[in-house]
């Protein structure tokens, strides 16, 4: 399994011949690009090594076992605090102070992601989910006036239809899309898998067959229909707003 692909990178000149190149310490590198390429053969083989245990052997060759060891020692205990306060946010009853709590524990989750390169779940709370992140959220759209205000509503009310139905609440919900810019994806996919537990008991307390399965789909749905139209509201306010401002510099230079 290991000749072939070493022998196709080294027509690549990437490698040299697989006969250089067949001792085990060869095989991370080896399995590094055997990722890259998709080359299945040399995954599903003995030779394989995980992307976990390559960054175990790479923290280990450069900061030494007893270092890398004390450091993971850190990180695992800090991880295991963030644990206990993850049990906190769903005893608060303001929704908008339960969302900001997760959201600041999401932030201590990217800070320790720095630390754990190898915790893939991890990573996810340094990446941005701009569907949730809204300079203009659904907290500022409910002081809305005139026919903005009246868009929103039908929105709003469409949303909290579509949360009772599926036996959420939809004022934690709405929180979600509140006027915040720290939304990571690790955070929305927390939250998508509550909205998944609490639909799912809901349906399954009703009698609805294949309650999970109509759990996720109704999660899905609400999520994506109250990201789309709150971003398409909030976009339509920017215009409205850059256009207003345009009018003015117009009619000052007139002024003139």
């Amino acid at each position: 399994m290991l000749r072939p692909l070493t022998d196709e990178l080294a027509k690549m000149g990437v490698l040299p011949p697989a006969d250089q190149m067949a001792d085990a310490q060869s095989y991370p590198y080896l399995s590094a690009l055997a990722e890259i390429a998709e080359y299945r053969d040399f995954q599903n083989s003995d030779a394989y090594v995980a992307g976990s245990e390559r960054y175990v052997q790479f923290m280990n060759d450069h900061l030494g076992e007893d270092v890398f060891k004390a450091l993971d020692e850190q990180t695992t205990g800090i991880l295991q605090s963030i644990a206990d306060m993850e049990r906190l946010p769903a005893k608060v009853e303001n929704p908008e102070l339960r969302t900001t709590m997760e959201l600041q524990i999401g932030d201590l989750k990217a800070q320790v992601a720095v630390l754990r390169p190898n915790d893939a779940r991890l990573q996810t709370f340094m990446v941005d989910d701009n569907r949730y992140n809204n300079a203009f959220g659904a907290d500022r759209m409910d002081a809305l006036e005139g026919p903005e205000a009246g868009r929103w509503e039908a929105v709003k009310s469409a949303i909290v239809e579509r949360a009772e139905g599926a036996g959420l609440d939809p004022d934690l919900f709405l929180s979600r899309f509140s006027s915040h810019e720290n939304v990571s994806l690790g955070t929305s996919i927390d939250w998508r898998n509550t909205d998944e537990a609490v639909a799912s008991a809901f349906f399954k307390a009703k009698g609805v067959g294949d309650y999970d399965v109509q759990a996720k789909t109704a999660v899905d749905e609400l999520h994506q229909f109250a990201a789309a139209k709150i971003k398409e509201i909030a976009q339509e306010i920017s215009h409205t707003h850059e256009q207003t401002l345009s009018r003015g510099h117009e009619d000052d230079g007139h002024s003139l």
